[in-house]
């Protein structure tokens, strides 16, 4: 192991960059992106079950929410998504195509075999489908160097035709400022829409890194986002939400971080689902900070080394 010294919000952390021995030994050389789940970024709406604020942008990752994101997009692409007349929170899509082309697998009884000629998509006299034309879109948080996926759809579909104009001039060399509306009310009740603002051009060196970075992940698939993140976070034998700050990775680097012990099974494993390759020895004055607080540093890291190693 080699101790470096990393600089991340005005102070000097002290890490340890572990060798490849290393990681065979903690047995995490066997994990790769495709086994970490990606986070999404999403509405906080007026009928969202989440702890936080409504009218902002909720991290299913790090279970937080912020009134705007500056994001640089590193892949798009187009889905549908039906859902029942009425409106219910635990209920399943009716059919879900992360493509625009086909129904995803899992869907047991899709109302047509291809997206394309459905009847549930097709504009009639003005008239809004039933199965919403969906933008989906992989994007990397500068802040955090966290990767997301954000989902556009709806009333936002005409942001996310903004968006797919501006992406497809910057490309990557541009970042992109993600915000909430003002509360919309109509007769369908009430919502908030996305914002997007183009945030400038980033450095040449950064926009090559972001580029690596996308040709790294491109074996991801990029999925409509149907719910599942919440539905995965119900706990099997209460049904209580759990949130993501409850999380049991978060917890054990908690844990960690306050008894600056040597790392045990829970932590591994907690770095291991992470892909966080470094574990951190925080100074006493910041100890008790936000296990929240701690992931955002850890994959900001981690996304440093991986920008490195482009490089």
């Amino acid at each position: 192991m080699n101790t470096d010294v990393a600089k991340t919000g005005g102070e000097k952390q002290e890490v340890i960059r572990y060798s490849e021995d290393d990681m065979k030994t903690l047995g995490l050389n066997g994990l790769d992106r495709s086994d970490m789940k990606m986070p999404r970024l999403q509405l906080f709406q007026p009928q969202s079950q989440m702890d936080g604020t409504q009218g902002e942008i909720f991290n299913t990752l790090l279970g937080i929410c912020e009134k705007v994101i500056t994001v640089i997009v590193i892949r798009v692409g187009k889905g549908r998504v039906y859902w029942q007349k009425d409106f219910d929170r635990d209920a399943d899509p009716i059919c879900a195509s992360d493509d625009c082309r086909k129904p995803r697998e899992g869907i047991s009884d899709p109302p047509s075999e291809a997206c394309l000629g459905c009847v549930h998509s097709i504009w009639e006299d003005n008239k809004r489908p039933a199965c919403d034309l969906v933008f989906n879109y992989m994007v990397v948080d500068i802040e955090t160097g966290l990767p997301a996926m954000v989902t556009m759809s709806g009333t936002s579909a005409k942001t996310g035709k903004q968006l797919n104009a501006l992406f497809n001039a910057f490309k990557v060399e541009h970042g992109f400022e993600l915000s909430v509306s003002d509360l919309k009310r109509g007769s369908q009740g009430q919502w908030y829409e996305w914002i997007v603002r183009d945030a400038g051009r980033i450095d040449t060196d950064k926009a090559a890194s972001y580029m690596a970075l996308a040709r790294d992940l491109a074996s991801r698939d990029l999925t409509t986002d149907t719910g599942e993140d919440r539905k995965e976070s119900v706990d099997k034998e209460t049904g209580e939400v759990v949130e993501p700050v409850d999380d049991p990775r978060c917890k054990a680097l908690y844990t960690h971080m306050n008894n600056h012990s040597t790392p045990n099974e829970d932590f591994l494993l907690a770095v291991s689902e992470l892909g966080i390759e470094y574990e951190c020895k925080f100074p006493s004055d910041v100890a008790a900070r936000d296990a929240v607080q701690i992931v955002k540093f850890l994959v900001r890291l981690e996304n440093q080394r991986m920008m490195d190693d482009k490089a």
